[in-house]
Formats: C-alpha cells, structure tokens, sequence
C-alpha cells in the first residue's frame, strides 16, 4: 500500500494535463506557511516563558542586594539575566532594564524580537514577534517567617541522615533567594510525643511550677501509696490473697471506659476523707516542702498520729500521716493533692549523685488550650506549660532486671512512715516517697535516642525564629530520634505555630495583620497519631506522653488505643484549622506511610491539597522539601 500511494503522488507531480502541477504547487505555499505557523509560534512562546524565568531571577537577585548601589544592582541583574537566557540571546535581540519602584522594590522589564522562520511564507503576516516581560519583587519590604516541624521519632532511625540533609537544603534555597537583610526568620521544632520548648525560652513565668494545672502529676496525686496492715475499716478494701502479688485486672469491664483501678474507688472513699480526719484527731502540721509546695518525701516527717483500736485492726495500731498527705479513710495513706513535677525532679538523684534536670518538654495544656494560642497566664494555671516528668514506673528491679515496664529508673523500695505497709506494686510505682533524694536509682540516662529517667523520650530543643542561617544548619545538623512515647503530631503543629505567634510564651513573630508578610509552616511526620503500649495489665497501659498515661490519667477520653489515636488526630485537625485561621500557610509532608486516613488527616491540614506531599522514599522527602522552597521563593515575586 505504501508504494502504491508513492507512485500516484509521483504521477500527480508529473502531470502537467489541466494545470495540476500549477494548482499543486500554488497550494503547497500556504499549507507549508501554516504548518511553519504553528512551529514558528510555539518557539516564540517557549522564548517568552524562558525570559520571564529570567527576569524573575534578575529582578530577585537585584531586590536582595542589601546596601549596594543601583548601578551594581543593575550590573547584577543584567549577568543574572543573560545567564539564564543563555544562547537564547541571540534569536530574540533582547534588551532589559532594572528600574527602581521605590519602597514598593524593583522591577526588571525585557523587550525582545523573534524572527519568525516560516511564517514568513504567508502573505500579509508580519515576519518578526514582539515578545516582552515584567517582573517585581520587594523583599525589602516583605518579611517572611518559616516554622519548620519534623517528626524525630524512633521510627525515623534509618531517615534522619536524608531528613537533615532536606532541612538542609530547605534552610540553604530560602535564605539563597531572601538574600541578607530580607527580613527571613526560621524556626526547627522537632517533636515526638512531647516537644521540647526549653527552660531559658519559655521562662518560669509561663510554667506551672506549684502543680496547680488541672493535669500535673495526675497519675500520682491522691492516689493510694500504702494501707495499715490487716485493717477491716476500709468497706472497699480486699485483704491481698497469700503468696507472691497479682495486680487484678482494671475493674470497669468495659474496655472503652474511663478511669481504672482505684479512680472509680477513690470517688466514693473520698467522701470519708474528713470522716476519718474527725475520728482520729489528724491536724494540720508544719513540714518540709519542696520548693514549688510539695509536701516533704524523706523522713523524718511531721505530720499528725492516728491510733487505730479492734475491731477496725487486730490490734491497737498507730499510724503518722505526714502533712500534706491524705488519709480518705482509715486504712489508707494517700498522696497529697497538689505535687509539683519540678519537686520530683529535685528530688532525684543520679548514679553520679547529681540532681535530676527538666530536660524542658512540656505536656499538652488542658483543654482548650492544648490546641490554642492563648499566651500563658499566672491568673489561669490551665494557660500554663507543666512541666513534662514520666514517672518512675512500678517495679522493685535493681540495676538490669525487668521490671515490665518500659521506663522503671528507680527502686521502689522506700521507707514508709510509721504504721503504713508500702501496699502493691501499684501503690508503690504511685507513691512520691520513693523521689527522697537519696540515690536510687537504677537506670538513667538522657543519651538519644534510648532515653530512661524522667526525661525519657524528650526531642531536642527547638529553636526559635532565628535569620541566622548558620545557627539553622547547625541546630538541624544536631537533631536526633528517640525512641519511646509514640507520635503526637498536634504538638509539634502547636509548637510550630507558637513560634510564628506574636504572643507569648515566645512572641518572636510579627502581628498577623502587618502588611506584606508571610507566615508558612511546614510539618512532616512519617507516622500516624499513636502512643506506644506499656504492660497493658498494669495501671500505666501506655507509654507516658503530652497527654499522660492512656489509664489512670483522665485526659484521654476512653482507655483504648485506637480511640486514643482518634483522639489525637482530632486535636491535629483543630490545630491546624486554628492555625490557619490566623493566616498562616501550612504544608505538610507525609513520608512512608499511605494509609488513608493519613493521608486525609494531612491533606486536610495543608492550606490547599497541592500543599500536600506525599513521600514514599527518601529521594521523594528530599524532593518535597526542594519543592516546598521553590513554591515559597516563587510567590515572594510580587509580579
């Protein structure tokens, strides 16, 4: 068939009977003109976009030349120009100019003429294309602020390497394109399942330091420590079956319910607490507290006596309550109701004898203000930071020997006041006597990423907005993981966004209403929402974390692991909506994991779903960093 319709084009040629050859080759000018058309037309506007590109990159290279003169700013600019057109150049005949806006900054205008090759063949249609761009920019008068939230979980082990170096070239393409003087500012917030703002950074005006936030040390004050041996006075109290102890499982049958062991009986026993005071004559004492008010933990202890005669014990007992602990009925000892986490950490000891540090993570505010920016305030302790202190978990174990539980770096063994039996592994692992400042402890250490102590599982300290880009690197080039906790992306959000706010406890970001600036978050986690298990058939059930223990914490709604997990994405949900709803612009990478209701849960998080990436290896995180960049240089062009 091919070489059949070469032999009648052939034919067709050579006929020259009615003037088919003439016809032909009339026709063929103009079919040729417009084919050459369409060619000669989309080189134009290919030479048009790489012009635009270049004065883009001009006019930016021009605007943030800071402090030179207008003729060194155009000499640049020019260079910038020609070198980004390249051999272009030469078929477009362009002439640009660098011309100063004033405040508003600079504009780069090019002029140029392309020369069509074909389209010339076409009769009445101009032979040449005018093709002209403009471009401004004014970093000089905008500021843009930069939060850039990384998830440093243990699951990140193998990806640290790239992450820091995306950081990297993240913090390197922003200040290349801002130039010195721009007005950039950047913070790193790396997160866990807490975030550590720092002791220096926050300052003690805006931590609760006396316990007095709805949440602090809720897994240990009032709780239970310890009970009169063989005492019947107690209606809800079981004598300890004989041989070794056996923690009975959580008393509310349903799985979804709140509370746990010893929550649903301290409501009622409570009730007796000034009962029992009345009958026994307990008074109020002086003692030894620590410095932010908690009662004194270390014998000797002051305190009121309470003698106990049959039937409610065998025998005449008396029993010491020291001031500021409780006595809800006449059996039990109990903690007192306000403990300050900093006390304890005072009270702690290390192998070297040393004083136990707040590392500076804190925990998630109560509720609204774990999802707010409201500044804190000494008039609302719940507007405060807690301190954050994983508690020394339940277990007599020396030094290497389990225990069960994931953090237990100190032995329980304490001394009890006179008359009182330390109780079961529960009470023990609750008591505050065991932090008496004397050295006991079993495993403590604060070296990433396998962290024990009260400290365990907090990231490395943020840093705030800084237009430094050495600090920058330096503070990305230091981040570590850490194992333990879980992921709690709502409080890297909230820590994010703290450092962009204008209010305290930072107030480093300029007002939300200042003309031309930007505020942008990037948040990039490669986890879902969840906290780690931690001997499910004790009173801990969870890893501690921003919201405390899954059981006997009372900040989660239900004790169960999935519910927590929803629990948490709702609060990531509503951190980033009132973030948005200040102005700032949020992107977010998701990075190895695809499920749907990740992907969702930060889609609908980034301010449009373009502003959502999705990064299956490294390469693809290292690319969604670099786009990122490219995305937030691009719009500094102000045309």
């Amino acid at each position: 068939m091919k070489h059949q319709t070469k032999r009648l084009m052939a034919r067709f040629v050579r006929n020259d009977r009615g003037g088919v050859a003439l016809m032909f080759g009339l026709a063929l000018v103009p079919l040729i003109g417009l084919v050459g058309a369409g060619v000669d037309y989309n080189r134009a506007s290919q030479l048009r976009a790489k012009m635009a590109a270049a004065a883009d990159a001009a006019v930016l290279t021009a605007a943030k030349m800071s402090g030179r003169s207008e003729g060194e700013r155009r000499a640049a600019a020019d260079a910038t120009f020609a070198a980004n057109l390249g051999t272009d150049a030469s078929l477009v005949r362009v002439r640009g100019h660098l011309s100063s806006l004033g405040d508003n900054g600079w504009r780069y205008s090019a002029t140029g003429e392309y020369t069509y090759v074909l389209v010339k063949m076409l009769p009445g249609v101009s032979n040449t294309a005018s093709l002209d761009v403009v471009a401004e920019a004014a970093p000089g008068g905008n500021t843009l602020e930069v939060a850039v939230v990384l998830d440093t979980t243990g699951s990140m082990a193998a990806d640290m390497g790239t992450l820091r170096l995306a950081a990297s070239d993240l913090i390197n393409s922003l200040f290349d394109s801002a130039g010195t003087g721009s007005g950039l500012k950047v913070s790193v917030v790396p997160f866990v399942a807490s975030v550590n703002p720092g002791r220096t950074n926050l300052g003690m005006n805006g931590v609760d330091t006396r316990g007095d936030s709805s949440f602090q040390a809720a897994w240990m004050r009032t709780r239970w420590i310890g009970n009169i041996p063989n005492c019947n006075g107690n209606p809800f109290w079981v004598p300890p079956p004989p041989g070794p102890y056996v923690p009975p499982p959580p008393p509310n049958p349903n799985p979804y319910g709140r509370g746990g062991r010893g929550v649903w009986l301290m409501d009622q026993v409570n009730k007796l607490a000034n009962v029992g005071k009345e009958l026994f004559g307990v008074k109020e004492a002086a003692a030894q507290v620590g410095s932010y008010g908690t009662p004194n933990r270390a014998a000797p202890w002051s305190g009121a006596t309470i003698t106990l005669n049959p039937p409610y014990v065998p025998a005449t007992v008396s029993a010491l309550v020291p001031t500021g602990f409780t006595n809800p009925d006449t059996c039990i000892l109990a903690n007192p109701a306000r403990i300050s986490h900093l006390d304890l950490f005072d009270s702690i000891r290390t192998r070297s004898g040393t004083r136990a540090q707040w590392k500076g993570c804190v925990e998630a505010r109560p509720e609204p203000f774990d999802t707010t920016e409201d500044p804190p305030s000494l008039s609302n302790p719940n507007t405060l930071f807690t301190p954050y202190f994983w508690p020394d978990e339940p277990g007599l174990a020396a030094e290497g020997t389990a225990s069960g539980y994931v953090n237990n770096y100190l032995d329980d063994a304490t001394t009890m006041p006179t008359g009182w039996s330390s109780g079961s592994d529960w009470n023990r692992g609750q008591s505050i006597l065991k932090y008496d400042f004397t050295n006991r402890n079993a495993n403590y250490s604060e070296t990433a990423p396998n962290t024990n102590g009260p400290n365990m599982a907090c990231p490395d300290e943020l840093l705030r907005l800084s237009n430094s880009r050495s600090a920058l690197l330096s503070r990305i080039s230091t981040l570590n993981h850490y194992n333990g906790g879980g992921t709690i992306t709502s409080e890297g959000i909230m820590w994010g966004w703290r450092t962009l706010s204008p209010n305290a406890p930072f107030s480093d970001g300029v007002p939300y209403t200042r003309p031309k600036n930007r505020k942008i978050m990037i948040v990039m986690t490669d986890g879902e929402n969840e906290i780690g298990e931690n001997n499910t058939g004790g009173p801990t059930l969870s890893h501690y974390n921003a919201y405390g223990y899954l059981r006997m914490g009372n900040r989660f709604p239900q004790e169960h692991f999935q519910r927590a997990s929803e629990f948490l994405d709702a609060k990531t949900r509503t951190a980033c909506t009132n973030a948005k709803a200040t102005g700032i612009q949020v992107y977010t990478i998701l990075f190895r994991v695809n499920t749907p209701e990740a992907r969702q849960l930060l889609t609908d998080c980034a301010t449009e779903q373009k502003m959502f990436y999705l990064a299956a290896n490294q390469n693809d995180l290292r690319r969604a960093f670099t786009d990122i960049a490219d995305s937030i240089n691009k719009v500094r062009l102000t045309r």
